[in-house]
């Protein structure tokens, strides 16, 4: 007589041979990298400047590292528009990414008497713009660097001091360092407003070149990075097939090096369809940023 199995007890036997199987290994899935620390945003700070007319704002980033003693400053022109720049992912990437020499950088308010501040000192234009870049300059070198050594843990070496500005921030940053050399480091320049100008002919009467075709003996020691974008405007006032502002910042680095700047301390880029534009200035902020400290490692 044939023996009956139960269902059941085909179940069971299964069970038994399927664990008598070795069960492949899971792999472990890789972890991902935890995201570098935040960069320390100090608060805003306002101050009534007894050289301006406007309270002047600014805000201070510092990366979160222990022991942070004598750092390099940057200030920043056009401060307000820090998050446009994208500057607190550019300070993370370079300070916990490519481990670029821990800096301070003040983001400076333009406010509304920004073609009277940025102006060359001593040097208004043709319309008598920018008639306060001497007040401009005693505020930042008496009022807002003491301010900035007294709270935080800031160099006080005039080498290690450097100015970044965009359009006609950038021509008060140039002019800035080349009018108190002694003070500041060098400067960041993009899309510079070099074309500013004493009189009614462009091309002649830039005031910038006249600054710097009489400079003063000194050491030729500041670095200066400039950039201009293909795609900035569209004039050609002496045309040569080239748009202005990279005509004008061509010419200006030319006047540097024959007043005897080294090839060394000047970068110049020309950015194919860059335009006058924070979305163009973000992309190359930082390796504008870490060619200041590239020596400095």
């Amino acid at each position: 007589m044939k023996k009956f199995q139960s269902p059941y007890s085909l179940l069971i036997m299964l069970f038994i041979f399927l664990g008598c199987q070795q069960t492949p290994a899971i792999p472990e899935l890789s972890q991902p990298s935890p995201p570098p620390p935040p960069v320390s945003v100090i608060h805003t700070r306002q101050f009534a400047s007894q050289f301006l007319v406007e309270s002047q704002r600014w805000a201070v980033f510092l990366p979160q590292k222990e022991n942070l003693t004598d750092l390099p400053l940057v200030i920043l022109f056009d401060g307000q528009n820090h998050e446009r720049l994208g500057l607190l992912q550019t300070l993370n990437q370079l300070w916990f990414e490519q481990n670029v020499k821990p800096f301070a950088l003040v983001a400076l308010w333009a406010g509304s008497a920004r073609l009277e501040n940025y102006g060359i000192p001593g040097r208004p234009d043709y319309q008598g713009r920018g008639a306060r870049g001497e007040a401009f300059g005693k505020f930042l070198l008496q009022e807002l660097l003491p301010e900035l050594e007294k709270n935080y843990p800031i160099t006080k070496n005039p080498r290690q001091r450097f100015l970044v500005g965009f359009s006609f921030t950038g021509l008060g940053a140039l002019a800035q360092v080349l009018t108190n050399p002694t003070q500041w480091g060098g400067a960041i320049i993009m899309s510079g407003s070099f074309w500013w100008r004493s009189g009614t002919d462009a091309q002649n009467t830039r005031i910038i070149l006249d600054v710097i075709q009489k400079l003063p003996q000194f050491p030729r020691v500041h670095r200066f990075w400039m950039m201009a974008g293909t795609a900035e405007e569209t004039s050609d006032r002496d045309g040569d097939g080239i748009i202005d502002v990279v005509d004008d910042t061509l010419d200006v680095v030319q006047a540097l090096k024959q007043k005897g700047y080294p090839d060394a301390l000047l970068s110049m880029s020309i950015i194919e369809g860059g335009r006058h534009h924070e979305s163009t200035w973000l992309q190359h902020l930082p390796s504008a940023l870490k060619w200041l400290f590239v020596d400095q490692q």
